[in-house]
């Protein structure tokens, strides 16, 4: 091998390196307090989850956001119950409620489903927090 050979040689693996390391996955920023009428309707690029924490909502849904990030997940918007629903009934459910760029099934490999329809969601719950990732 010739020093010209090596030398675009080595002018190319750093061109890679950087550039893999230059892609960052988006971060979720601070959500916004919207009334639960602002959640979108039904569509194949709306999945639910039954969720409730009991610590504060914030940082557990940012934990939560960034898990389906890391995984390639393509989220747009995200809205989480403000408190757990207070209701005692089994069919009340607090849920998650996740709109993707693009239909992507992976997510129900994370405890999603594609509809509502066997619960009564968010009931008691006046406001979710709203998280924007399309920026």
């Amino acid at each position: 091998m010739n020093r010209k050979t090596f030398t675009s040689g080595m002018i190319a693996l750093v061109l890679c390196a950087c550039s893999d390391s230059g892609t960052q996955l988006p971060k979720p920023g601070d959500p916004v307090l919207v009334p639960r009428t602002m959640l979108p309707a039904e569509s194949d690029r709306v999945y639910y989850e039954v969720w409730c924490t009991e610590t504060d909502v914030v940082p557990s849904a940012k934990d939560e956001l960034q898990e389906l990030l890391t995984h390639g997940i393509p989220v747009k918007l995200a809205w989480f119950p403000q408190t757990c629903s207070p209701c005692e009934c089994a069919v009340c459910v607090a849920v998650i409620t996740i709109e993707l760029l693009h239909r992507d099934d992976a997510i129900l490999a994370f405890d999603f489903i594609e509809n509502t329809d066997n619960y009564v969601v968010n009931c008691g719950v006046p406001n979710m927090w709203q998280f924007d990732l399309s920026r």
